[in-house]
């Protein structure tokens, strides 16, 4: 007489009981495999399979020993609830129940939030969760869904399991749009979000030019403008470096600009209707000849080729009530000259230049004019104006300010007098050799 096929499967032990997220259950789950008859079968193999719930089945003997006996162990996901497991061998099967019933206690996010990348590049620091119980002990084994909710970027995985400090990690890689990015963790009901930016590009530079007189070129301590693309991402307007008095800021808006090596102190940022400029002062160390500009915006970057000359003069302008551009001026009483107000023939003047270069005693890079003569400009300087010679001066570093130069004159006795008459400035440097500035009008009585 020999026994029959599996029959009947019988729970011995381990069912209905109960563990946390991550660990196995207190006590293996044993049963015993017999024929209808309740004859136990030896050397019979059963499907051991987790039909619900979340739950792995590990140390599994589902070949049954002489006696009939099989067992398995249940680690509990991080879903908690009520997990099913079947067991079947041939016609036989029962079910299981066991029930993971964790209490979730914090879950906060680690380290990866609030930082930036240009586009395509991988952020530097991963994002990372860390789970605990409602005791604070790490929940280790847990599963972690990470989720794109905004933006363009790559996560490495889609999920990851918390290690034995509650920790799950994953990678992130800016997409191919600038912009803010979301990113949600979630584990069980608990969700957080990492804020993320992925930025432009490094600054395309196309050209440089003095700030007055818009020259392309740069002279030592002058004020210049650089012009280009990605210089001023997310700025809408202007961005002023020291609110108007004080040294200039080496930073402004996470921009920073070395020509020849050396930090340039920055005056202001402009993006206004599409283009983007940025002014600054040329370091006083910059020797003339051949260099490089280089600009660092957030973290990408952009070069372009300059010629620093040792003078390059240009006249600050303004626009008067006629719609002319014309030199600003300061007449002998103090006012500013106009069309209403114009200079007068003999009267003596202070002119705002930049591009003047260097003084006969050195100055240092953002440092303001003195109230002394230790800031007079070593160049020839000429003034011009009804296309004729007008007497010069002085000419020095405007005192109290960086890279702007005043130069007083006298306005020829003989002169023509009349609106929108010529004016003008040339500078004769180290060199020998002769710059003309920007041409520019005057008002004469």
């Amino acid at each position: 007489m020999t026994a029959g096929p599996p029959g009947i499967i019988t729970r011995k032990q381990g069912d209905n009981q109960s563990g946390g997220p991550g660990t196995l259950t207190p006590l293996a789950l044993r049963g015993t495999v017999t024929d209808s008859f309740g004859n136990r079968l030896g050397g019979v193999t059963v499907r051991v399979e987790v039909i619900s719930g979340d739950a792995n089945i590990e140390s599994l003997f589902n070949t049954t020993n002489s006696d009939g006996d099989f067992s398995f162990m249940v680690r509990f996901g991080s879903t908690p609830g009520e997990v099913k497991i079947r067991t079947s061998a041939g016609n036989a099967t029962t079910t299981w129940t066991v029930t993971n019933n964790v209490t979730i206690g914090n879950f906060v996010k680690v380290s990866g939030d609030s930082q930036s990348t240009v586009i395509g590049r991988p952020f530097a620091t991963p994002l990372s969760v860390q789970l605990f119980d409602a005791a604070g002990r790490a929940i280790a084994g847990a599963t972690v869904t990470f989720a794109v909710q905004s933006g363009q970027v790559t996560l490495s995985a889609v999920s990851a399991i918390t290690n034995s400090q509650g920790i799950a990690t994953v990678n992130a890689t800016a997409g191919t749009t600038a912009g803010a990015i979301s990113v949600s963790a979630s584990a069980v009901s608990r969700v957080v979000t990492f804020s993320l930016t992925a930025l432009p590009p490094g600054p395309i530079l196309t050209r440089v030019a003095n700030a007055a007189g818009f020259q392309t070129g740069l002279v030592p301590c002058g004020l210049a403008t650089v012009f280009g693309t990605n210089i001023a991402p997310g700025l809408n307007g202007v961005a002023l470096g020291n609110n108007f008095v004080g040294p200039y800021a080496l930073r402004l808006n996470n921009l920073s600009i070395q020509v020849g090596g050396s930090q340039a102190p920055i005056v202001s940022l402009a993006n206004l209707n599409g283009q983007e400029q940025a002014t600054f002062q040329t370091p006083c160390d910059v020797a003339p000849g051949n260099t490089t500009l280089r600009m660092q915006v957030n973290d990408g970057s952009g070069s372009l080729a300059v010629t620093v000359s040792p003078v390059q003069p240009g006249i600050f302008e303004t626009t008067d009530s006629a719609g002319k551009k014309i030199g600003v001026i300061i007449k002998s009483d103090g006012t500013y000259m106009s069309l209403e107000n114009p200079v007068l023939r003999g009267e003596n003047l202070i002119g705002f230049f930049t591009g003047l270069g260097q003084t006969t005693i050195p100055i240092t890079t953002n440092s303001p004019g003195a109230y002394t003569n230790s800031s007079l400009v070593a160049a020839q300087i000429i003034i011009g104006i009804n296309n004729e010679g007008a007497p010069v001066l002085s000419a020095t570093v405007a005192p109290g300010l960086v890279g702007i130069y005043v130069v007083q004159f006298s306005v020829p006795e003989a002169t023509t007098t009349g609106s929108n008459r010529p004016y003008g400035i040339g500078a004769i440097g180290a060199d020998g050799a002769y710059a003309p500035g920007n041409p520019s009008l005057i008002h004469v009585r």
